[in-house]
């Protein structure tokens, strides 16, 4: 198992319950990054391309309606 994937286990031990296929792709799959304060992740009517899984910080969600 990849120290970047024992890491993410370490911290988010609901992921230690996946099947180990599921674990198999995680590690296959599995970028880690460093963002910015301020840099947007992703917005509405992205294709979903994975899930974000915070390890320190704060994440903003917001959604302006048509009125602003």
């Amino acid at each position: 198992m990849s120290n970047k994937l024992t890491n993410l286990l370490d911290k988010f031990a609901a992921l230690d319950n996946l099947e180990q296929a599921a674990k198999d792709i995680l590690q296959r799959d599995l970028i880690c990054m460093k963002e910015s304060a301020g840099n947007l992740l992703f917005s509405e009517g992205n294709i979903c391309r994975g899930y974000v899984l915070l390890l320190s910080g704060t994440v903003v969600v917001q959604k302006v309606s048509e009125a602003g």
